[in-house]
């Protein structure tokens, strides 16, 4: 009876730890974004620093889950690191010759993942242990977090607070602003100014041009141009109208005129 329980109590418990594994490794598959019975295979990616990108983190395919990252191995002569990607093999006709791959964070402040980007659809599918191409793009929390960007960031946002700070001391914002605004109302002013003075000119071209036609029409009269400067350069017509209105003819030939006139007005 004791080799009976006891056989039945290594079997129970071989059966219990077999569902312990079972269960362990399926919540570490689904929980890399791995799978269960898929076939991956392997891509590298070269990066200069990880950036927060480590075993186990994810790898999508323009957005799609494909796979996990599996090691992270530093390669101290290139001062750089490889990183070793597991990738679902149902997505390697996608993943050609000129995919390009690099870290991306999820959302402004989510985990870091790879992002792979397909090449073109008529290139070679990538095999086992080959390298994708490095993309140099990085998103803006990578730019900051990358090297001295933090304290870069920093610096500037500082220099902009005591620009500010040198601009409103003793009220020099306020005399900055009405500077401004007399100097718009001067400009204003002077514009203004100039439309009059244009004015003015435009008036004296008027004027010059009416004195260079009445000079041209003297002109025309002193040369007896017309019939007007005929009448007043002819000294005939001159002498005719005086002997008309002057003297005994005229007072002969005035006197006719009124009697003609008075017998005209009785017939």
């Amino acid at each position: 009876m004791k080799i009976k329980d006891y056989s039945m109590e290594l079997k129970v418990g071989l059966l219990v730890g077999i569902g312990i594994f079972v269960f362990i490794w399926v919540v570490m598959s689904l929980g890399s974004g791995g799978g269960i019975f898929k076939d991956y295979y392997q891509l590298k990616l070269k990066l200069e620093s990880s950036e927060g990108i480590g075993p186990g983190s994810a790898v999508q395919l323009i957005g799609v889950p494909v796979g996990n990252v599996k090691t992270v191995d530093i390669m101290p002569e290139e001062k750089s690191l490889i990183l070793t990607l597991s990738v679902d093999e149902k997505f390697k006709h996608l993943i050609t010759q000129g995919s390009t791959a690099g870290p991306k964070t999820q959302g402004a402040l989510g985990d870091k993942f790879i992002l792979i980007e397909p090449g073109e659809g008529t290139g070679r599918p990538l095999e086992d242990d080959e390298f994708l191409i490095t993309r140099a793009d990085r998103d803006l929390i990578s730019t900051l977090t990358g090297g001295n960007g933090f304290a870069k960031f920093f610096d500037v946002l500082s220099e902009v607070e005591i620009l500010f700070k040198n601009l409103n001391a003793n009220g020099r914002s306020a005399e900055m602003m009405q500077n401004l605004t007399d100097s718009t109302q001067e400009l204003k002013n002077l514009l203004s100014s100039t439309n009059v003075i244009m004015g003015q000119v435009k008036d004296q071209k008027k004027i010059e041009k009416t004195l260079a036609h009445l000079e041209s029409v003297m002109r025309k009269l002193d040369n007896g141009e017309g019939t007007l400067g005929a009448l007043i350069n002819d000294p005939s017509i001159h002498d005719g109208l005086k002997s008309f209105l002057g003297g005994t003819k005229r007072s002969k030939y005035m006197k006719g005129l009124i009697r003609q006139t008075i017998e005209t007005g009785k017939d």
